[in-house]
C-alpha cells in the first residue's frame, strides 16, 4: 500500500443529513451520493453518524411493502380480486401509507418496478451463459424449492463449467427471498465485505 497521507484520500465535502430529517431523504441521499455513511449535523455540530443498515435492523417496515400478516393473506386475496382489480392496484391501496412515502411509490411507479421485475424474471429463465471467467463467488441461501444441499449441488455448479479456476460458494442465512431482509442482511453484509477484502488480498 502506497503510503498516502490521509488528506488525499478524504472525501472533503461528505454528505450530511439533520436529526430531524425522514428516513425517506437519508435513503435517498446514501443512494444518490453513492456513499456507505452520512454524517448526522445538527447546528454545524457532529452528533452522529447514520448508514444503511442502521436504517434496516432499527426500522421495521424498511424492508417490506405489506407487513407479515397483509403478505401471508396476499395471494388469496389477490385471487379474490381478479380480474377486477389489477393486482399493483391492489397493493398500492392496501401497502402502508407511510412504506409507500418512504419508497415514493404510486400506482404508476409500482406498476413500472412490477414490469421490470417481471422482464428480469423472464430474462433469468431465457439467459444462456457463454464463455469462462478466471473464477468467481457464488453466494447462496435457502432455495425457493427443495433442499440447500440439492439447489447447491444440482443448479449452482454448473457455473462450474464457466471458469476457468475453482469457483468458491458461500453459505449465506436465510432464503432466497429473506436473505436481503432487515433479519439477514446485516449478516450478509458482513459475508459480503469479508469476501471483497479476501479478493482484495489476492486470495
Amino acid at each position: 500500500m502506497p503510503d498516502f497521507t490521509i488528506r488525499t484520500l478524504m472525501t472533503t465535502a461528505p454528505p450530511s443529513i439533520g436529526p430531524k430529517d425522514t428516513v425517506r431523504r437519508a435513503l435517498m441521499l446514501l443512494r444518490a451520493t453513492n456513499t456507505a455513511e452520512l454524517l448526522v449535523m445538527d447546528g454545524g455540530k457532529l452528533v452522529g453518524t447514520l448508514n444503511e443498515r442502521d436504517i434496516w435492523e432499527r426500522c421495521p417496515t424498511a424492508m417490506v411493502v405489506l407487513n407479515e400478516k397483509q403478505a401471508d393473506e396476499l395471494p388469496a386475496k389477490l385471487r379474490a380480486a381478479l380480474p377486477v382489480q389489477d393486482p399493483c392496484e391492489y397493493l398500492i391501496q392496501n401497502a402502508p401509507r407511510e412504506r409507500l412515502a418512504e419508497l415514493d411509490l404510486d400506482l404508476a411507479k409500482f406498476t413500472a418496478w412490477a414490469g421490470l421485475a417481471q422482464s428480469l424474471l423472464t430474462l433469468g429463465r431465457s439467459y444462456v451463459p457463454s464463455g469462462a471467467v478466471k473464477s468467481m463467488t457464488v453466494f447462496y441461501a435457502h432455495p425457493l424449492r427443495g433442499t440447500k444441499q440439492d439447489w447447491l449441488t444440482n443448479q449452482l455448479h454448473r457455473w462450474d463449467a464457466f471458469a476457468r479456476m475453482p469457483n468458491r460458494y458461500v453459505d449465506v442465512p436465510g432464503e432466497h427471498h429473506t436473505l436481503m431482509g432487515a433479519k439477514h442482511v446485516p449478516k450478509f453484509q458482513a459475508v459480503l465485505k469479508n469476501e471483497i477484502n479476501r479478493a482484495l488480498r489476492g486470495h
